[in-house]
């Protein structure tokens, strides 16, 4: 049975961050997720995410003024639902080696999982506290080996700490390797920043036969000192699939490249990089300035925004419903601010629709685009955003999609029938998972006119005791349900 470390996050104070007292994982008796597309229109549908969690402290009442979470009311704050697998939180003696370390299925499990190698890393990474550091500059890995083929799609993050202090630049701080073949072949993810007034970038990364190297220029290069700050802890994602690398910081987009060929059969992936600053590796045991915590195959499935609390009458209000809705959801009640003629690019129309519905340049990605929409584009100020993309969509024959991240997702109408997938790759299509990689890659599989079409996907999770007396999640999908009907009277 698979059993992911799950992640379920509720912003009560609406201010932008899902902070650890915000985590409601440990309530959370059950939750549904569905996402599709109409079978009619072949437009997107809002993400739908049902939580059940347990009140009979009456936490989750909105009209109970004693709750340290009052006053908790509609319009709701936004909800966030991750889960890793595997999944290493880093318990363990302080000082432990890095190497050798097996990789656990979830954080209340002490089982390692058979499928995946242990950790192969440098002697300078050690466990603290509940964190990896390293004690030596330099180039420092540490990786294991996913199981299976799946080495051109993949998902894996962590919480990473940035580097302050005495900086020197130019500054590099690596933070994941990937396709990683040996010490002196591999990817890397990494931080840069040409000095103190330039903005800090995600860049990519390579090293061949020990010579290293920057790939092509990223097709988006996030600006992230806002949200990341010098000596700040951030969530970092990464996705490969297949030439095509985001990154996410904190569920903005970072950085976006898809002309990566290098190593792509190349399975293993961890920490560390080709630079380990010395500056990075100061300070006393425990607390040195860059740290690694929460590795894993980690995937955000959810983020939107609550629209229901109903506590349930029938059960004393000791559960408590909460459903909650993605961004395009908005987007059909937002009006677009700009009535003014543009070009008949597609990408300047679609960036002109989300811009216009106040969507971040880091909560989007779009292709280039080099298609046309004949005659030029007007939009006018009745119609709502959702409408314009829809509009946008049939007359170009593309697609929109919000992903897991709140990222708005745009591909134009070649984009599918590349291969590889350039960018914006439709993430969740071509995967057909169980078992020891499903929070590694998509779980759900669905193409839009190339090959198999399935509408709607749902995917569900409940709380269940093993044998073991270990709280564990079990994994509902619609070809693999928990009760098998055919063997009932």
């Amino acid at each position: 049975m698979v059993a992911p470390k799950i992640e379920i996050h509720i912003d009560f104070d609406e201010d932008g961050v899902f902070a650890d007292d915000e985590e409601v994982s440990s309530d959370v008796k059950a939750f549904s997720i569905t996402e599709g597309f109409d079978m009619f229109t072949r437009m997107p549908r809002s993400r739908f995410l049902t939580m059940t969690l347990n009140n009979r402290s009456h936490k989750y009442t909105p009209s109970n003024t004693a709750s340290p979470l009052y006053p908790f009311q509609l319009p709701g704050p936004d909800c966030r639902v991750r889960f890793a697998y595997p999944y290493d939180g880093f318990a363990g003696d302080d000082g432990d080696a890095l190497n050798g370390r097996d990789v656990p299925l979830a954080s209340d499990q002490s089982l390692s999982d058979p499928n995946y190698t242990t950790w192969a890393a440098n002697a300078h990474f050690e466990v603290r506290t509940n964190h990896i550091e390293c004690t030596t500059a330099g180039s420092k890995l540490a990786v294991i080996d996913q199981p299976g083929t799946w080495n051109s799609k993949l998902k894996f993050g962590a919480i990473v700490q940035r580097e302050s202090g005495t900086i020197v630049y130019p500054h590099k701080q690596s933070l994941f390797v990937y396709r990683y073949a040996d010490d002196n072949n591999y990817s890397e993810v990494a931080l840069e920043r040409t000095s103190a007034i330039l903005p800090l970038e995600v860049k990519f990364n390579k090293v061949v036969a020990g010579s290293l190297s920057a790939y092509s220029a990223s097709d988006i290069e996030n600006d992230i000192i806002s949200i990341w700050a010098d000596g700040a802890k951030a969530r970092v994602e990464i996705q490969l699939y297949h030439q095509e690398i985001i990154v996410w910081v904190d569920d903005h987009v970072a950085s976006l490249n898809d002309a990566q060929a290098t190593g792509v059969t190349n399975t293993k992936f961890g920490i560390g990089g080709e630079e380990i600053t010395a500056n990075a590796v100061s300070g006393t045991a425990g607390s040195r300035l860059v740290q690694w915590d929460d590795f894993g195959g980690w995937s955000t499935k959810f983020m939107g925004r609550a629209d229901l609390v109903r506590p349930q009458p029938d059960t004393g209000e000791s559960v408590c419903v909460i459903q909650a809705y993605d961004d395009l959801e908005r987007a059909r009640l937002d009006l677009v601010q700009d009535s003014t003629a543009i070009s008949s690019d597609m990408a300047a129309v679609a960036g002109k629709i989300l811009s216009g519905i106040d969507i971040a340049a880091t909560k989007r990605i779009i292709d280039d685009g080099t298609l046309s929409l004949n005659p030029t584009y007007r939009m006018p100020l009745s119609r709502n955003g959702y409408a314009e993309l829809v509009q946008v969509a049939n007359d170009w024959y593309g697609r929109f999609w919000v992903d897991g991240h709140g990222v708005y997702r745009i591909e134009n109408k070649d984009h599918r029938g590349s291969t590889p997938h350039g960018k914006s790759a439709w993430s969740v299509r071509d995967t057909d998972v169980s078992g020891s990689v499903i929070g590694m890659v998509e779980p759900i599989g669905f193409e839009l006119g190339l090959d198999r079409v399935e509408n709607e996907i749902f995917y569900q999770y409940f709380r269940v005791t093993a044998a073991t007396a270990a709280t564990v999640w079990q994994l509902e999908v619609a070809d693999n349900p928990i009760v098998d009907f055919s063997r009932l009277p």
